[in-house]
């Protein structure tokens, strides 16, 4: 179960948490290069196994080491 975020605006205390129905996704971007960055990505995947597969298969390919990743979600915000 993840924690929710408190805050407190114009006098209503809100709290945000991880929306349960709403898909997780991670992405990942080849970031290696001296001059310029490679910048081939991956498309959103479902887990994060699957972006690090990707980027392992990427650096077997290409030699490139080093990655951007990324992770998605939704977020709800509810009066508390």
């Amino acid at each position: 179960m993840m924690n929710g975020v408190t805050s407190i605006s114009r006098f209503v205390t809100f709290v945000t948490t991880r929306d349960p129905i709403g898909e997780l996704t991670w992405r990942a971007v080849c970031v290696s290069g001296d001059e310029e960055e490679c910048g081939e990505s991956c498309p959103e995947m479902g887990t994060d196994e699957e972006a690090n597969e990707w980027m392992t298969k990427h650096a077997s390919k290409t030699g490139h080491r080093r990655f951007r990743r990324s992770h998605s979600d939704y977020a709800i915000v509810e009066p508390h």
